[in-house]
């Protein structure tokens, strides 16, 4: 507040007066449990609205247990359980105001809370978690890697689950299913959190993957390789021409004939979730022909002049690379650096030599 006095010529202004009007308390809001375990601590917070701030005292039984706007009670005991009393006061007004709360003490008891589960986990099956509590409990709650598992069935992608009791069901089980699960129990006083429980879900095999030749010369060896995703990790067989020919997932054939051309079969199996998968591959054993292979040169190598090395093969053959220094020679056009050089069917033509062209 101000006040302006003034006369013929000006007007005169008063320092601002502030009025804070005292009031209050207002009836104090206490926040705290209602219940408490026997050998553990409670605390309750009071407050009001005043001006100037309110003291605080609690009350029980008719005794003051303390002068702050908290209180904390323990360790508890069951003669502990009744009304508690927070009064505020201001002492500008002169008033106050109560406000009262219940406590019960309850007796302590650990809840022993485990997971079980009714079945192998397996892929696209039914599977239930159960939280397995040895005492009464109110209510159970489920995370999944440390966080509250809720059922939002307007999510399509999350796996399909849903609460029954104290039973979590997957209705059907999937890779994303897979996690640390823990259910949590509460009683009036407290919560009481199980082991976490690692959900591994078995599935596969997928399709297996077969690596090796397609061809192979009369006399020598091949290998195969299979492998398939799968938990557990697959067991593996081959199969030519009707019978087994391997039990591991390497494929190992040789000396080789003629007869030995045709399909082979890889087949890996789960022996927890009962599934196989097949794959195959052709093989075609060729008559073995040592390829003479020379090169040569159509004049001699002279700084910055065009040449040609000739790879001479005295065979039919499929497909001709070269190397230099025992590395694979490829054709870099983006790096202007390298030497200039281009491939022609058996050829290899420099266009033209450089200093870094030399070499083995």
């Amino acid at each position: 507040y101000q006040c302006v006095a003034t006369n013929k010529a000006a007007h005169h202004w008063s320092p601002q007066y502030t009025l804070l009007v005292n009031f209050g308390p207002t009836t104090p809001v206490i926040h705290g449990p209602s219940y408490g375990e026997t050998g553990s601590s409670v605390s309750f917070n009071c407050s009001a609205m005043s001006i100037p701030p309110s003291s605080y005292c609690w009350f029980f039984d008719g005794s003051i247990v303390s002068n702050t706007s908290e209180l904390i009670i323990g360790p508890l005991s069951f003669n502990m359980s009744g009304e508690y009393t927070c009064m505020a006061f201001n002492n500008v007004t002169g008033e106050n105001s109560t406000s009262s709360t219940m406590l019960t003490v309850i007796e302590a008891k650990e809840l022993v809370v485990m997971i079980s589960s009714n079945s192998t986990p397996i892929d696209q099956q039914n599977f239930t978690l159960t939280c397995q509590v040895l005492e009464p409990y109110d209510t159970i709650y489920w995370l999944k890697n440390n966080t509250l598992l809720t059922q939002d069935a307007s999510n399509t992608s999350s796996p399909m689950f849903y609460f029954e009791k104290n039973m979590l069901h997957f209705t059907p089980l999937s890779l994303q299913s897979q996690g640390s699960y823990q259910c949590v129990a509460t009683n009036k006083a407290a919560h009481h959190w199980s082991p976490q429980y690692t959900l591994l879900v078995n599935f596969g095999p997928t399709t297996p993957v077969i690596h090796g030749p397609s061809y192979g010369e009369t006399g020598s060896s091949v290998s195969f390789n299979c492998s398939a995703m799968s938990i557990p990790p697959s067991s593996y067989c081959w199969f030519f021409d009707g019978s087994i020919v391997s039990n591991t997932s390497e494929l190992i054939i040789g000396p080789l004939s003629f007869n030995m051309s045709g399909e082979y079969t890889c087949m890996a199996f789960n022996n927890v979730t009962g599934e196989n998968s097949t794959s195959s591959t052709m093989l075609t054993v060729i008559e073995a022909k040592e390829l003479v292979v020379m090169i040569s040169s159509n004049s001699t190598p002279i700084d910055q002049q065009n040449f040609t090395l000739t790879c001479q093969v005295l065979e039919p053959y499929d497909t001709i690379y070269w190397l230099k220094n025992n590395t694979l020679l490829t054709q870099d056009a983006s790096n202007t650096s390298s030497p200039m050089f281009y491939f022609e069917k058996n050829m290899l033509h420099f266009t033209p030599l450089s200093i870094q062209s030399q070499g083995p």
